[in-house]
């Protein structure tokens, strides 16, 4: 069966959103998209598009490929349900995230300094 466009993005966009625990200000935090392009996602005025869709797609738990209307199970093909929703994390705290994902060639020396060498191990069985 080929996958056909059977609902807008704002249409999947707003029931994802409503069925979700989060507000806009959340979207905002965990997407790093800004606050006026989250109002307008969800008003209808703006499509996100490429990596925004994506970012609030992984946010709100569903597929992306679901998010942008097409005809496929709402959470298929999301690598791993997001734990964010639970784990306020400070403007610092986020900064240090992305710096770390940045850095892959660091990595192994932030998780020997701070004791971490195995949580990927353990977040993955959690989630499987």
């Amino acid at each position: 069966m080929k996958a056909e466009i059977v609902a807008s993005t704002y249409d999947r966009l707003r029931q994802a959103f409503s069925e979700s625990a989060l507000k806009q200000a959340d979207l905002v935090r965990i997407t790093g998209i800004d606050k006026s392009s989250i109002s307008l996602y969800l008003s209808g005025k703006v499509t996100p598009k490429g990596d925004k869709l994506y970012k609030l797609a992984i946010a709100l738990g569903v597929s992306p490929v679901w998010l942008s209307g097409f005809n496929v199970p709402m959470n298929d093909e999301t690598p791993i349900k997001p734990i964010v929703p639970t784990l306020t994390l400070t403007a610092h705290e986020t900064n240090v995230i992305t710096a770390y994902r940045e850095k892959p060639e660091m990595q192994p020396a932030v998780d020997k300094l701070l004791g971490v060498e195995q949580e990927e191990e353990l977040i993955q069985e959690k989630h499987a």
